[in-house]
Formats: structure tokens, sequence, C-alpha cells
């Protein structure tokens, strides 16, 4: 038993599977090496192009610092009420959003004067020229059809001309002259440092200030440098660094003063208000001292008594108090006036920031009105952000609400202002009718001197706080300061040249790879003995090779040592080793599948052909009873198997000679309706004991057992059962399901045979004995030198 098992592969379900599954995968691998070379050398030429012609791209970045507190300057408010006012620190997420405002970036491209580009072609790439153009277009704003993004070339022939390539159209033209093509106006001018382009081409194009706006805000990253810090990092990527660079720092400088003239604002709004009301102020005062210069003319040894003097004090003191709160009645009404003329519309209303205000509630209000109306005009001064931005929306919502509030607080303050305004009407008119008791002269001249008193304070008082809020408004800081200015990061983010050539490298790998592990994974077809040695604990007996046109053993006489002959004398040796327990009795070897197409009646024929040229007696039997062969080897349809089980036959009319000594055929016959049924007939076993005392081997070809039972029917009659595994054909599944038939014990000798094997190692191997055709030309000629020598010795010896 030892020594038949050393002639068989075993199924093993052994530790090392896994070692074997890698070595197999590696080996699949290796196999398409060349797929994968190729598949590497193209994507590293791919590579090569991405790094030869991309534009490089280079990071710029700038760094602001947002203080704590805002100084807004100086309000009426704190004019009249004498107390100083600050908010907290700005949202740094609001901030970014400004950054990024439609408007502030607009603005920053015109004053950059971004809205032309020119370019010259440097080794099949455009490369900008900024700041250093040798040429200078000049759009005239009556031009009525604009070629946004479409390239012109511009050819320099001369200091005097050039040429205008647009398209397929080439036309001469003056530097300096005004051009019209269809529309289009404008002027070319040369520039001093044109002298080392003359000859060359420079394209120039026209850009679209909408689109560029929506590229810059795109492009635009700002952050903050950690969570709790108040410093913005403002970052940009692009192909021209020193113009992403003076961008980035122009459009800071931009924010800066904007944010300086939206704190000059209260300012200015407050001085305005002050320069209406000394308007008002400066006439009266003037009349009431033409008036008391007369009286004091008229009336110079007049003195007051002291009765005279004590009304003149106390009237004096609550006409002070009346004037200033009718001083703020004004500014109430002022402010009634122009929110209601601008209700229900969008743009921001025209208020004045908290002036004078005494009540806190309106104070605060009038406040977030006026912020709230400057980040919106901030946020969008474009009518699309203002219909389709959500927190332009939400503000639009707010300025609406707080206006309603303002409206009903400012209504209550009014009729407070008329009570409080009533009483000291009341009170000085008690006051002026003490005034009566005092004589004609006195009484007038203390009316004037009151009206005069009253006058040149208020007076006094708005010119002071008129130089109060100049100065606040000279004093006024950004809350921002740039700590960098813009600068440039690091080489170009892309292409990375060496990283690009690693990524191709590894896709190379990968992609061909991952191709071949993915066919591998999904093949569900036998691919090689190992696959077999996996899915079943069967011994396997041996491979047969791949022969391309195989010879049809009937047809044509096998060729004694090509690999396919070694390959089955192989196969003959290891049978005899596994029926070698029934000595000199006949043997019954049964050939079969789990599908058809996958070589038994090949190898039936083969493996007969080979026991037959070794003197013995063999018979084969094509006991496949639902497909008969009607090939050759077999003869056409008529007397055979299923005949002679039916009854219609004896065993002497259904054996045939075949075209060898000692190889006889037994054919199918005709398909009968119970081929399950003849084959478990009496008669079946009466023709094998028949056999055997005939014949040294009986080959079954019997139908797949993957597909009917006939097979199986036939198996328990043979002494070696011969289960045949077709490389690259044979189902994996139908393989593994042997393992019943093995391992149920009803079956003598089942042993697995590779067939159609493509293996050149084992094709080496069993043509190893071979002749080739060097050692056939060898033989030959030695043959034809033999020939020669015989002839020389017949013509010495006549």
């Amino acid at each position: 038993m030892e020594q038949v098992k050393e002639h068989f592969s075993f199924g093993n379900h052994r530790k090392d599977d896994i070692f074997l599954d890698i070595k197999k995968v590696f080996g699949k691998i290796l196999k398409y090496w060349y797929f994968i070379f190729l598949s590497v050398a193209a994507c590293v030429v791919v590579a090569f192009f991405v790094n030869r012609y991309t534009h490089p791209v280079y990071l710029v970045n700038t760094s602001v610092l947002m203080k704590g507190q805002k100084n807004e300057g100086i309000t009426l408010s704190d004019i009249f009420s004498l107390q100083g006012r600050s908010s907290g620190g700005s949202n740094l997420k609001d901030e970014a959003v400004l950054l990024t405002s439609y408007k502030l970036i607009k603005s920053t491209l015109k004053n950059l004067n971004f809205g032309i580009s020119y370019f010259i072609e440097d080794n099949y790439l455009l490369k900008e020229l900024y700041q250093h153009t040798p040429v200078t277009l000049t759009l005239y704003k009556t031009s009525t059809n604009i070629p946004y993004g479409k390239q012109f070339a511009c050819k320099i022939l001369n200091r005097e001309s050039f040429q205008l390539i647009d398209e397929d159209k080439v036309q001469n033209f003056k530097f300096g002259r005004t051009i019209d093509i269809e529309g289009f106006i404008f002027k070319i001018d040369l520039n001093e440092n044109a002298e080392k382009y003359i000859g060359n081409q420079i394209i120039f194009q026209v850009n679209n200030i909408e689109q560029l706006v929506k590229h810059y805000r795109n492009s635009l990253s700002i952050n903050p440098i950690s969570e709790k810090s108040s410093v913005l990092n403002i970052s940009i990527t692009g192909t021209n660094p020193a113009k992403e660079m003076d961008f980035l720092n122009a459009l800071v400088k931009n924010y800066i003063d904007k944010d300086k003239d939206e704190k000059n604002y209260n300012s200015k709004r407050t001085i305005e208000f002050i320069d209406q009301q000394l308007a008002k102020n400066s006439d009266s005062l003037r009349t009431i001292e033409g008036r008391m210069q007369d009286f004091r003319d008229q009336n110079a040894t007049l003195n007051l008594s002291t009765e005279g003097n004590q009304l003149f004090k106390d009237i004096q003191e609550l006409e002070k108090q009346k004037s200033s709160i009718e001083l703020a009645q004004q500014y109430y009404d002022y402010l009634e006036n122009s929110l209601s003329s601008q209700e229900g519309k969008l743009e921001q209303v025209e208020v004045p920031a908290s002036i004078g205000l005494q009540d806190p509630v309106l104070n605060s209000l009038v406040k977030k009105l006026v912020d709230t109306q400057i980040e919106v005009k901030s946020i969008a001064d474009d009518p699309n952000e203002l219909k389709h931005n959500p927190r332009v929306q939400s503000k639009l919502q707010t300025i609406e609400e707080l206006k309603v509030n303002i409206l009903s607080n400012i209504k209550n303050v009014t009729a407070t202002n008329r009570i409080t305004l009533n009483d000291l009407s009341r009170r000085i008119g008690l006051f002026n009718s003490s005034l009566q008791r005092l004589p004609k002269a006195e009484r007038e001249y203390i009316n004037i001197q009151r009206n005069y008193s009253l006058s040149e304070n208020l007076y006094m008082l708005l010119m002071q706080k008129k130089t109060e809020a100049g100065i606040a408004a000279a004093s006024v800081e950004s809350d921002f300061k740039v700590i960098n200015s813009a600068e440039l990061v690091g080489g170009a983010l892309k292409p990375r040249p060496i990283k690009n050539y690693i990524t191709a490298v590894i896709v190379g790998l990968v992609v061909p790879i991952g191709i071949i592990l993915i066919v591998y994974l999904l093949n569900d077809k036998v691919t090689s003995k190992e696959d077999v040695l996996r899915l079943t604990s069967i011994p396997v007996i041996g491979s047969i090779v791949s022969a391309k046109n195989a010879a049809d053993i009937f047809e044509r006489k096998a060729k004694p040592n090509s690999a396919l002959s070694e390959s089955f004398r192989s196969i003959r040796t290891k049978l005899q080793y596994l029926v070698s327990s029934k000595g000199d009795q006949a043997k019954v070897i049964l050939l079969t599948s789990s599908i058809s197409g996958e070589g038994k009646t090949f190898c039936s024929k083969y493996l007969a052909y080979l026991l037959s040229i070794t003197n013995k007696r063999v018979v084969l039997i094509n006991s496949d009873l639902r497909k008969p062969n009607v090939s050759r080897e077999y003869g056409s349809i008529g007397a055979g198997l299923s005949s002679y089980l039916a009854g219609l036959n004896d065993i002497q009319e259904i054996i045939n000679r075949s075209p060898y000594d000692n190889l006889y055929l037994i054919k199918s016959g005709e398909i009968p309706p119970n081929p399950g049924e003849l084959l478990l007939s009496k008669r079946m076993e009466d023709l094998l004991t028949y056999l055997k005392s005939n014949f040294d081997y009986i080959i079954l070809d019997s139908a797949p057992i993957g597909i009917v039972s006939d097979g199986l029917e036939l198996m328990k009659f043979a002494d070696a059962n011969i289960l045949l595994v077709r490389q690259n054909y044979s189902l994996k599944s139908y393989v593994h399901e042997f393992n019943e038939l093995y391992h149920s014990g009803r079956y003598q000798h089942i042993v697995v045979m590779m067939n159609d094997v493509k293996s050149k190692k084992l094709q080496y191997g069993y043509g190893y004995y071979a002749e080739d055709k060097k050692s056939k030309k060898v033989k030959k000629q030695l043959e034809k030198l033999k020939e020669q020598k015989d002839q020389l010795v017949t013509t010495k010896e006549s």
C-alpha cells in the first residue's frame, strides 16, 4: 500500500494551503508580467506628460490679526450723554464671509486691473506675462461686443506695427491706433521692454469681471490658525505667484480701509446732524445779538434789580432743559421720517448711529440697525446675492423687524417728551407772569438776555461736540492688522514629479494585478492540480498534457515519444499499481467526469490503445447510452451495448475489431428509452463476466456523473474509477462534490485524472526522452552519410 501511495497525489486540507494559494497567485501574476510591465510603462508615460504639460500651481498666504474690540468712533449719544462705548470683538467666521464678499473682491480686482490677461507660448504651455507684458491693450467703453475669454494673438513685427491673428484671420495694424472688430473697440500700445519680443506672438484675452469674482471667491481659503486664536490665515492658489500675492495684499488693504470707513460712518453722520443744527441756530443767534445791541444802545444806564436777576436765572435754567429735549426730539422726528421713507425697500437706510439718545433700548436698536445694514451691503452688492443668499435674506428680515421696533419706541419716547415739554412750558409761563410786575425796560432786557444766553450756550455746545466728533473720526483705527504680507509658501503644489511617478508606478502595478486577482477570485473553473487537491481528498493519479491538434488514435497512429504519449504512459503505469491486487484477473477501468466535454472519450481511447500495445487484450465500451458517440472509432449507429442489453443482439455481434491488434470496441448503439434500467439489468453483469474471461482490460467510457446517474451505476462494477477533470473547463463546485463519492466507500479505487493541462514544466518533463527536431535532423544526416559510405565501398569493390 505504501508503494501505491508513492505514485499518487492526495488531497490535503494541509496547513500550508494558504502558502499554496499565495504561491499560486504569485505565479499567476508572474505569468502576465508583460501585461504588468506595459501597464507600468503606460502610467509612467502619462505621468511624464502630466509633469511636462501641467501649469505649476503655487500656494500664497497672508495672515491678519483681528483685535479684541472695535473702536466705533464718537457718536452724538456719547456727546450728549458723556458716556463712551465699545462693542465686543467680531466673530471670525463673519469676518471670513466679509473677506470673500462679492463687493470687496470686485473692487479689489478693478483696482488691480485684472480685466486683461497676457500670455506667451513656452514649450507648448501658455505662460502668463504679469507686470512685464510688452504690449498694453486699452478697451474702449464704446465697445458693443466684447468677446470675453476669447484669445487673440498679437505678433510684434517691429516697433510700429503688429499682426493681429483672430482664428484664421490675419490683419496688420499700427500700434496706438483704434481697432474695431465687429463692435470690439480697442487699441494696443507697445511698451518699453518690447525689444526682445519682436517676432513673437503675445496672446491676450479680455476677462469677464463676474467670472473673475467667482473664480477668486472659490479660490480663497480663510481659516483661523487655531481654535482660540484671533489670527486669520488667508491663502489662495494660482499659476502666477506674483499675481496672487498682489491680489491678497490688495484684498487685505481694501478690507482694512473699508473697516475704517465703516467706523467713520457714525462720526460723519454725527457731524452732518450738528451742522444742520448749527445752521438753524446761527441765524437765531445773529438776530438776538442785534436786538441786544440795539437795546443796550437805547438803555445804557439800565441795571437789573435783585428780583429780576433771580427770575432771569430761573427762566434760563428751564429754557436750557427745554432746548435739550427739543434737540433730541428733532432727531427723533428725523429718524422717524428717514425710516418711514425707506419702508419696504431692500437698500440700506441712511440712519445716523445712536445720536443723542438717552433711552438705552432705542439706542441699542438704532446701533444694531446701522450695523446690520452695513454688513448686508458689505456681503452682497450683487442682486443675485440679495435674492439667493440665505445669510443675506436673514439679515434683511432682521432689518425690517428692527425698523418696526424703532418706530414703536420713537412713538413712546415722543409721547414722554411732549409731557416733559408741556410741564417746562407751564413753569416758564409762571415765571413770565412774575416778570409782568417788573418795569417794562427791565422786563424786555431779561427776555432778550434769556434768548441770547440760550442760543449762545447751544451754539457753543454744538461747536464743541463737532470738534470732538472730528477728532474721534481722525483717530479711528481698524480692528485688523497685517502680520505677514502675502508670500509664497514652499514650492509648486502641483505637479509634483516624484509623487506623480511613484503614483504612476503604483497605479501601473495595482490595476493589472487587481484585474488578475479579480479574474482569479471570480474564476469558478479548475486551473491547476493544486485546485483539485484543495477541493477534494481523492488522490490524483496524474495529468494529461494539452496537445494542439492531438491525433485521433483511430485515424492516425500516435507519436510514441510525444509528451502526450508519455503522460498517458505514466497514467498506465500508475493504474497497474492501482489494480495490482487483481493479479492476472481482468481489470475493469471506468472513466467518467462531472459534465460533458471534459475529454472522457479521447482519454478512454488513448488509454485503451496504450494498454493494448503491451500485448494485453483490451475492449473499449462506449457506455454512454444517452449520447452515443458516432465518431469513426465507434462506427455508425447500429448493434451495440443498448441493443445487447435490450436482448436484440448477442455478445459476439456487438464486439468489433479496431485498427490495432489486441484492441476491440463496443459502441453504445441506438438511444434506448430506459438507459438507467438497462445498465442495472442482469445482462450487463453477464456481459462484464464474459468480457473478463476473454480480455485483460475492460475500459468503460461512461456518461458524466454530474448530469445523470448512469455513470454511478457502472462505477460499482469497476476495479478503478477515474474521475476526469479538465483544466480551465471543469467547475470547482462539481469537483468538490466528488468527495461524497470518495468517502461513501461504495466504489473502489476512485482517483482523479487531470486532462488538457497547459504547463510547460509538465510538457518538458514528459517530453524529456522524446526526439526533438534537432535529433531527428542529425539522425537523417547520419543515415545519409552511411548511404554515401556504402556507395563508395560498392564502387571500390567493383
